[in-house]
């Protein structure tokens, strides 16, 4: 009797043996996992930062009344978001002749082009945000850097 007592003793050191090359397996999948999910969150941060600088801009652009260079719109945007400073935003004014029914619009072109009797001129101010991410750690068929870029339209006021 005393040697089937020790055979469950036996079974248990192969299990927890087992149990360990299992975990020794893993645990490299397991840290490319998390640092995959680091890596994305971070660029999804980044991405709302660069919207929100950008949204910032253009609102500030927008106001006609203010007539802000490009580089105080820059200014503005930086200032919207420093927790990813520095990046670059670029504001570009554009205008478009509209119709009074239309829901889309149409080429832009100069601002001092006259519309049709049926359209209207609408200018807008748009803000670009461009920053390079760069991954924390390489992954096979994933560049390492990208660059995001963010664009923000608004009309001018």
């Amino acid at each position: 009797m005393p040697s089937s007592s020790v055979c469950p003793l036996r079974n248990r050191r192969r299990e927890r043996g087992a149990a360990l090359v299992e975990l020794a397996l893993s645990t490299p999948l397991l840290i490319v996992l998390v640092v995959g999910v680091v890596d994305f969150a971070r660029l999804f941060y980044m991405t709302m930062e660069l919207t929100n600088a950008a949204r910032a801009g253009a609102q500030v652009g927008s106001i006609a009344a203010n007539g802000l260079s490009n580089a105080q719109i820059q200014a503005v945007a930086t200032a919207a978001s420093p927790q990813i400073a520095p990046y670059t935003a670029v504001a570009t004014p554009s205008c478009f002749c509209i119709a009074a029914n239309a829901t889309t619009l149409g080429a832009a072109h100069s601002c001092t082009t006259a519309c049709l009797s049926t359209e209207y001129l609408a200018a807008f101010v748009a803000v670009s945000t461009t920053k390079q991410f760069s991954t924390i750690m390489r992954f096979p068929g994933v560049p390492s850097t990208i660059n995001v870029t963010r664009t923000v339209r608004m009309r001018s006021q």
